[in-house]
């Protein structure tokens, strides 16, 4: 399965997102060949984390793309990733009072925890323009990701106002040329190419009708959430930054950071920190880990023994790091260097 490269460079693409995303595809799409390559996954047959980098993500979201049947994968994205992509904002999406108080949702809430994109909401001349920003580069992937995430949106606002969309219109960025039938049937309104935007417009007066589907509870559960996740994402954003710290230290002089260390650079004390990471449900030890680990595999895919790779990563010894290794990815590092060595 031909795989484009996701740029490697964003920062934001070390932050972590649900990988419940793939366990849906395994669902839908019974695992299919080569889902997980040139993800740190691709080779193991151990357990996914229950966050995965947004990087690998990405990754897997290109082979989706680049696979044989890509109208059948992007339909079961489509299914798969919503809550991914609009992740707690989707509750008060479909129980607010008004569209107006969803879309102000959206504007606030809407990519904190995938971290892929940001909704800028704005109105002109009787119109209410939704438009879809990416937080990090994506590339080949641009595409794709607007049509799943418009298409959840649309869905989203349909349910609010009613299954008329005489009125709702997508924009995207890119041609017709490529866009099938059935892509163009499930948007379920009318679809604008070669804007110089992705997003959908709507008329304003939708705004201030009252929707048949407010449930107070549930919408009420639905800011709650979205403030929580909103804290989520602060969290995330100190978690990036203590990541950086433990790679830096590790590059330069083969060792991690004692936590107090650590603390004392992120300028908290090692209780705050330890509470920080409690509630992005990580350890310290945890994040040491995932650090080494993503290392190890750059290093013996590179070449480097696996002597000098267990050295540059500061365990004692060799089989210390080999039972390491075998822990993360389900292989020893022999095996692993071979088999890189032969792609």
């Amino acid at each position: 399965m031909p795989t484009a490269a996701v740029p490697a460079t964003d920062a934001g693409l070390a932050h972590l997102v649900p990988s419940a995303f793939t366990f849906a595809f395994c669902r839908q799409l019974g695992q299919p060949r080569g889902l997980f390559d040139a993800t740190p996954f691709a080779d193991s047959d151990a357990p996914l984390p229950e966050l995965i980098a947004l990087r690998d993500f990405l990754t897997i979201v290109s082979n989706i793309v680049g696979a044989g049947n890509r109208d059948a994968y992007v339909a079961a994205a489509i299914a798969a990733t919503t809550q991914i992509h609009l992740t707690a904002v989707a509750l008060p999406l479909r129980s607010a009072p008004t569209l107006r108080d969803a879309l102000a949702m959206l504007a606030l809430y809407g990519g904190n925890r995938a971290g892929i994109h940001r909704y800028v909401v704005r109105r002109s001349g009787g119109r209410t323009f939704v438009e879809l920003g990416s937080r990090v580069a994506l590339a080949h992937l641009q595409p794709v990701l607007a049509e799943i995430v418009l298409t959840a949106l649309v869905h989203a606002v349909l349910s609010l106002h009613g299954d008329d969309s005489a009125g709702l219109t997508v924009a995207l960025r890119r041609d017709a040329a490529a866009y099938s039938p059935d892509m163009l049937a499930r948007m379920a309104c009318a679809v604008e190419f070669s804007r110089g935007h992705d997003g959908i417009t709507l008329p304003t007066r939708w705004e201030s009708i009252r929707s048949n589907h407010h449930d107070p509870a549930l919408w009420t559960i639905g800011v709650q959430r979205c403030a929580s996740e909103a804290e989520q994402s602060r969290t995330a954003g100190r978690i990036r930054l203590l990541r950086a710290d433990i790679e830096h230290q590790l590059s330069a002089t083969a060792t991690v950071p004692r936590l107090a260390e650590a603390a004392a650079r992120a300028g908290c004390s090692a209780r705050t920190l330890m509470r920080q990471l409690r509630a992005a449900g990580l350890t310290y030890q945890q994040l040491v880990d995932a650090v080494r680990r993503d290392r190890a595999r750059e290093l013996l895919a590179s070449g480097c023994p696996v002597g000098a790779t267990a050295e540059a990563l500061g365990f004692a010894d060799p089989s210390s790091f080999r039972r390491c290794f075998r822990r993360w990815y389900g292989t020893n590092p022999g095996a692993f260097e071979r088999h890189a060595a032969n792609i």
